[in-house]
């Protein structure tokens, strides 16, 4: 859902305030640690079972360095 979310502030335009959501901010606090490297660089962890169909769902390369 948080992928949906970011994916649609852009698409959208949508500027919530100083305080609102933006693509920049949910990758920073739900989706991504820029710290870390492979399969640590993501927030969320799919279980074997949901790799495979919900892969495609994680932060685009388009997000990588917002």
């Amino acid at each position: 859902m948080m992928v949906a979310l970011r994916d649609h502030i852009t698409e959208s335009g949508f500027t919530g305030g100083d305080d609102g959501p933006t693509a920049k901010r949910i990758n920073a606090y739900y989706l991504r640690n820029e710290q870390e490297e492979g399969s640590r660089r993501y927030k969320l962890v799919l279980r074997r079972h949901d790799q495979d169909r919900l892969a495609p769902c994680r932060p685009s390369r388009e997000y990588r360095n917002r």
